[in-house]
């Protein structure tokens, strides 16, 4: 029988796989103004940025855990820079969320959502006993969260933003944050969202012709998925990703599994993903100190909640966000991100950590 730590790597191991099946599908044919047309550059990009992160996971893996402790400042320090910078960089594509370097792109708020779980499990640890005290122990953690999110949410980035508030309060509820001092944080940071999300001309739109009628990225995703059927078309068989859905390989990739993976092939997606998070869920009961029980619980959560809010996308249940499948969707700063998670997860999982 596998123990925990083999079926982990099992279970990052087969979505690759899949991630990699799927960058080649929807590499086959790319719409374009005259019809479709052959390229693998995504592919090679998908791969590349995959096996980048692979070899830094294997890096982190044999790092002491106290090295996170020590590098929370800086850590800390460059991520606040990069989330301003980006506000004042110029957009791309309308917003806020990218610095570009070259021909590369790389999003800050996915190296905040790393940086956020990693300060507060240690916020939490050292301040274990004060908490109860809103001045000298809630409060500086609850400012220093705040920014982090403020920040994001300026950018805008709410399917982000979404996954790395409900990861917040999870790590809070975990860490014996008191409920009161939760709720007056709830209380100011909700109004605020609503706030933004109503100066977001694009987003309000979006929400009012979800509310109407889905649109029809989602209705051809949807469509997709149940035209798969059981055993689905086959590997780069699919229909949907040739003009029907934009970023098919990263906003709907759930979708063309389904097309082309049939109901095997999601059902495969979600229970990888199940098994993976109750495996982190496990790893993190069996750590013996606050600090790895929050960070393994919070690197987890932030993998399993975007992979499950990126399958509702896809099924029409909400509106579209941008959020991607993890190890699946085409990602670069982000699967590298995700699998130095992993990384970090499965070198707490051994018994002398």
């Amino acid at each position: 029988m596998l123990d925990k730590r083999t079926l982990l790597l099992l279970t990052v191991a087969v979505l690759i796989l899949l991630g990699i099946l799927m960058s080649l599908s929807a590499s086959l044919v790319l719409p374009t103004a005259s019809g479709v047309r052959r390229s693998y550059a995504r592919f090679k990009w998908h791969l590349f940025c995959i096996t980048i992160g692979a070899m830094l996971g294997v890096m982190v893996a044999r790092i002491n855990p106290n090295f996170w402790r020590s590098a929370l400042k800086p850590l800390l320090g460059i991520t606040l820079l990069l989330l301003i910078y980006v506000l004042i960089a110029p957009p791309i594509g309308g917003v806020h969320r990218w610095i570009k370097l070259g021909p590369l792109h790389f999003q800050p708020s996915r190296l905040a959502s790393f940086t956020l779980v990693l300060y507060i499990a240690n916020y939490i640890e050292r301040k274990k006993s004060v908490l109860g005290e809103f001045k000298h122990g809630t409060l500086p953690l609850l400012l220093m969260v705040s920014t982090i999110l403020v920040l994001i949410l300026l950018e805008p980035s709410y399917g982000l933003l979404t996954v790395m508030s409900v990861t917040v309060l999870l790590l809070f509820i975990l860490g014996g944050v008191p409920f009161k001092y939760i709720g007056c944080g709830m209380v100011v940071a909700i109004p605020l969202a609503v706030f933004q999300f109503l100066r977001t001309p694009y987003a309000v739109d979006r929400f009012k012709q979800y509310m109407k009628s889905p649109p029809a990225q989602i209705m051809n995703a949807v469509a997709g998925i149940s035209s798969g059927g059981i055993w689905g078309k086959g590997i780069g068989g699919g229909e949907i990703k040739l003009s029907h859905i934009p970023a098919a390989h990263t906003d709907c990739v759930f979708a063309v599994i389904g097309e082309e993976m049939g109901l095997l092939g999601t059902v495969l997606v979600l229970t990888m993903f199940t098994v993976f998070y109750m495996l982190v869920l496990k790893i993190a009961r069996e750590q013996p100190d606050l600090f790895n029980q929050l960070l393994v619980t919070g690197l987890g959560t932030l993998i399993y909640l975007e992979a499950m809010l990126h399958v509702a996308i896809n099924l029409g249940f909400i509106p579209t966000t941008g959020l991607m499948l993890p190890f699946v969707s085409m990602g670069g700063s982000a699967n590298v991100l995700f699998l130095i998670g992993v990384g970090i997860i499965w070198r707490l999982s051994r018994p002398e950590s």
